[in-house]
Protein backbone atom coordinates (compact mmCIF):
# COMPACT_ATOMS: atom_id res chain seq x y z
CA UNK A 1 0.00 0.00 0.00
CA UNK A 2 1.31 3.43 -0.87
CA UNK A 3 1.86 6.31 1.45
CA UNK A 4 -1.06 8.66 2.13
CA UNK A 5 -0.42 12.39 1.99
CA UNK A 6 -1.94 14.01 5.08
CA UNK A 7 -1.52 17.76 4.61
CA UNK A 8 -1.57 20.46 1.97
CA UNK A 9 2.17 20.80 2.44
CA UNK A 10 2.77 17.13 1.59
CA UNK A 11 0.46 17.33 -1.42
CA UNK A 12 2.26 20.45 -2.62
CA UNK A 13 5.65 18.78 -2.17
CA UNK A 14 4.42 15.75 -4.11
CA UNK A 15 3.74 18.03 -7.09
CA UNK A 16 6.70 20.31 -6.48
CA UNK A 17 4.37 23.30 -6.13
CA UNK A 18 3.19 25.67 -3.41
CA UNK A 19 0.35 25.01 -1.00
CA UNK A 20 -1.84 27.79 -2.46
CA UNK A 21 -1.37 26.38 -5.95
CA UNK A 22 -2.61 22.89 -5.08
CA UNK A 23 -5.49 24.38 -3.06
CA UNK A 24 -6.46 26.39 -6.14
CA UNK A 25 -6.22 23.22 -8.26
CA UNK A 26 -8.66 21.53 -5.91
CA UNK A 27 -11.17 24.38 -6.31
CA UNK A 28 -10.71 25.08 -10.02
CA UNK A 29 -9.81 21.69 -11.50
CA UNK A 30 -11.05 19.09 -9.03
CA UNK A 31 -7.75 17.87 -7.58
CA UNK A 32 -8.77 14.69 -5.71
CA UNK A 33 -8.33 15.36 -1.99
CA UNK A 34 -10.43 14.04 0.85
CA UNK A 35 -11.51 16.11 3.78
CA UNK A 36 -11.90 14.89 7.35
CA UNK A 37 -15.42 14.57 8.69
CA UNK A 38 -16.17 16.57 11.81
CA UNK A 39 -15.06 19.92 13.10
CA UNK A 40 -11.72 20.26 11.34
CA UNK A 41 -12.53 20.70 7.62
CA UNK A 42 -9.01 21.97 6.99
CA UNK A 43 -7.50 18.50 7.41
CA UNK A 44 -7.03 16.76 4.06
CA UNK A 45 -5.88 13.39 2.77
CA UNK A 46 -4.69 12.44 -0.69
CA UNK A 47 -3.61 9.18 -2.28
CA UNK A 48 -0.65 9.52 -4.68
CA UNK A 49 -2.17 7.03 -7.16
CA UNK A 50 -5.34 9.15 -7.37
CA UNK A 51 -3.24 12.27 -7.86
CA UNK A 52 -1.30 10.55 -10.66
CA UNK A 53 -4.54 9.45 -12.37
CA UNK A 54 -5.85 13.00 -12.06
CA UNK A 55 -2.70 14.43 -13.69
CA UNK A 56 -2.91 11.97 -16.59
CA UNK A 57 -6.62 12.70 -17.05
CA UNK A 58 -5.85 16.44 -17.16
CA UNK A 59 -3.15 15.98 -19.79
CA UNK A 60 -5.31 13.75 -21.99
CA UNK A 61 -8.24 16.16 -21.99
CA UNK A 62 -7.20 19.66 -20.94
CA UNK A 63 -9.93 21.81 -19.42
CA UNK A 64 -12.36 22.86 -22.13
CA UNK A 65 -12.72 26.17 -20.30
CA UNK A 66 -9.42 27.22 -21.86
CA UNK A 67 -10.86 27.05 -25.36
CA UNK A 68 -14.03 28.80 -24.21
CA UNK A 69 -11.96 31.65 -22.76
CA UNK A 70 -10.00 31.99 -26.00
CA UNK A 71 -13.22 32.23 -28.01
CA UNK A 72 -14.74 34.70 -25.55
CA UNK A 73 -11.66 36.94 -25.80
CA UNK A 74 -11.91 36.87 -29.61
CA UNK A 75 -15.64 37.69 -29.47
CA UNK A 76 -15.08 40.53 -27.01
CA UNK A 77 -12.35 42.01 -29.19
CA UNK A 78 -14.71 41.92 -32.20
CA UNK A 79 -17.54 43.51 -30.20
CA UNK A 80 -15.12 46.14 -28.90
CA UNK A 81 -14.10 47.03 -32.47
CA UNK A 82 -17.75 47.21 -33.55
CA UNK A 83 -18.55 49.56 -30.66
CA UNK A 84 -15.58 51.74 -31.57
CA UNK A 85 -16.88 52.04 -35.13
CA UNK A 86 -20.39 52.89 -33.90
CA UNK A 87 -18.96 55.55 -31.60
CA UNK A 88 -16.89 57.04 -34.43
CA UNK A 89 -20.00 57.22 -36.68
CA UNK A 90 -22.21 58.91 -34.08
CA UNK A 91 -21.41 62.50 -35.03
CA UNK A 92 -23.80 65.42 -34.58
CA UNK A 93 -24.73 67.18 -37.85
CA UNK A 94 -24.55 70.96 -38.09
CA UNK A 95 -28.00 72.59 -37.67
CA UNK A 96 -29.50 74.43 -40.65
CA UNK A 97 -30.24 78.16 -40.26
CA UNK A 98 -33.69 79.55 -39.58
CA UNK A 99 -35.95 76.65 -38.60
CA UNK A 100 -36.42 76.65 -34.80
CA UNK A 101 -38.44 73.43 -34.74
CA UNK A 102 -35.76 71.66 -36.74
CA UNK A 103 -33.11 73.16 -34.41
CA UNK A 104 -35.04 71.80 -31.41
CA UNK A 105 -35.28 68.33 -33.02
CA UNK A 106 -31.55 68.42 -33.73
CA UNK A 107 -30.89 69.45 -30.14
CA UNK A 108 -32.96 66.51 -28.84
CA UNK A 109 -31.23 64.13 -31.26
CA UNK A 110 -27.84 65.53 -30.23
CA UNK A 111 -28.62 64.87 -26.58
CA UNK A 112 -29.65 61.30 -27.49
CA UNK A 113 -26.44 60.79 -29.43
CA UNK A 114 -24.37 62.11 -26.53
CA UNK A 115 -26.13 59.67 -24.16
CA UNK A 116 -25.61 56.83 -26.63
CA UNK A 117 -21.94 57.74 -27.01
CA UNK A 118 -21.54 57.72 -23.21
CA UNK A 119 -23.26 54.32 -23.04
CA UNK A 120 -21.01 53.00 -25.79
CA UNK A 121 -17.93 54.29 -23.96
CA UNK A 122 -19.11 52.63 -20.74
CA UNK A 123 -19.86 49.36 -22.52
CA UNK A 124 -16.46 49.48 -24.22
CA UNK A 125 -14.77 50.04 -20.85
CA UNK A 126 -16.67 47.07 -19.39
CA UNK A 127 -15.65 44.91 -22.35
CA UNK A 128 -12.05 46.02 -21.93
CA UNK A 129 -12.12 45.15 -18.24
CA UNK A 130 -13.71 41.74 -18.91
CA UNK A 131 -11.20 41.07 -21.69
CA UNK A 132 -8.30 41.77 -19.33
CA UNK A 133 -9.77 39.42 -16.72
CA UNK A 134 -10.25 36.72 -19.34
CA UNK A 135 -6.74 37.22 -20.72
CA UNK A 136 -5.34 36.84 -17.19
CA UNK A 137 -7.38 33.67 -16.65
CA UNK A 138 -6.27 32.39 -20.03
CA UNK A 139 -2.60 32.96 -19.14
CA UNK A 140 -3.05 31.10 -15.84
CA UNK A 141 -4.84 28.21 -17.54
CA UNK A 142 -2.22 28.08 -20.30
CA UNK A 143 0.53 27.86 -17.68
CA UNK A 144 -1.36 25.10 -15.87
CA UNK A 145 -1.98 23.22 -19.14
CA UNK A 146 1.71 23.49 -20.01
CA UNK A 147 2.71 22.21 -16.58
CA UNK A 148 0.30 19.26 -16.80
CA UNK A 149 1.45 18.35 -20.31
CA UNK A 150 5.10 18.56 -19.30
CA UNK A 151 4.43 16.25 -16.33
CA UNK A 152 2.65 13.86 -18.65
CA UNK A 153 5.52 14.01 -21.15
CA UNK A 154 8.07 13.33 -18.42
CA UNK A 155 6.12 10.32 -17.16
CA UNK A 156 5.59 8.86 -20.64
CA UNK A 157 8.95 9.88 -22.16
CA UNK A 158 7.22 11.68 -25.05
CA UNK A 159 8.99 14.69 -26.60
CA UNK A 160 7.56 18.03 -25.45
CA UNK A 161 8.88 21.42 -26.45
CA UNK A 162 6.79 24.57 -26.25
CA UNK A 163 3.65 25.58 -24.39
CA UNK A 164 0.49 24.98 -26.46
CA UNK A 165 -0.76 28.50 -25.81
CA UNK A 166 2.44 30.47 -26.21
CA UNK A 167 0.64 33.24 -28.08
CA UNK A 168 -1.21 34.17 -24.87
CA UNK A 169 1.82 33.94 -22.60
CA UNK A 170 3.10 37.30 -23.81
CA UNK A 171 1.60 40.21 -21.91
CA UNK A 172 1.49 42.25 -25.13
CA UNK A 173 -1.26 39.90 -26.36
CA UNK A 174 -3.62 41.50 -23.84
CA UNK A 175 -6.15 43.73 -25.63
CA UNK A 176 -5.91 47.46 -25.37
CA UNK A 177 -8.57 50.16 -25.64
CA UNK A 178 -7.67 53.60 -26.90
Amino acid sequence: MSRILTSWKEIAQYFGKGVRTVQRWEQMYGLPVRRAVGNDHRAVLAVPEELDRWIHAQSVSPPSELDMLRHEVIALRAENESLRQQLAQSTIPAPPDGDLLLDYDLLIRSAQLIREAAELREHTAQLHSRTRVLATQLKKMSAFEYWVRSLHALSSAEPFSTPPSAEFADSSAAPTVH
